[in-house]
């Protein structure tokens, strides 16, 4: 899951539509049900970037715009879009339209 989203900026030369996971400081995470790991996603205007959410997930969670929480193989299956993010695996909070901008836009 952290080297898909380290390395998602670099793939706009095959992937345009990368290019366009930009924002205001919108925030996704993306938190692991079977291990501490976590990742928040804060799109900006000049792209995104990712931020390890290790621990408590509490704060992450409370503070993120939309929070995923899934175990990490299906959480590496979505992200790869292999699974769909409206499979029970998931389960989805905050706000949808962000998502579906990040899962349109970081497709490859």
């Amino acid at each position: 899951m952290h080297e898909f989203l380290v390395n998602l900026p670099f793939a706009a030369s095959f992937a345009p539509e990368v290019a366009r996971l930009r924002g205001q400081d919108e925030t996704l995470l993306f938190r692991c049900t079977d291990s501490e790991a976590g990742w928040l996603v804060r799109l900006r205007p000049d792209g995104f970037g990712v931020e390890p959410a290790h621990g408590d997930p509490a704060p992450a969670a409370a503070s993120a715009d939309a929070p995923v929480h899934a175990a990490a193989a299906d959480l590496l299956l979505l992200v790869y879009g292999r699974l769909d993010r409206r499979s029970d695996a998931f389960t989805v909070h905050g706000d949808h339209d962000l998502l579906e901008r990040w899962f349109a836009h970081s497709a490859f």
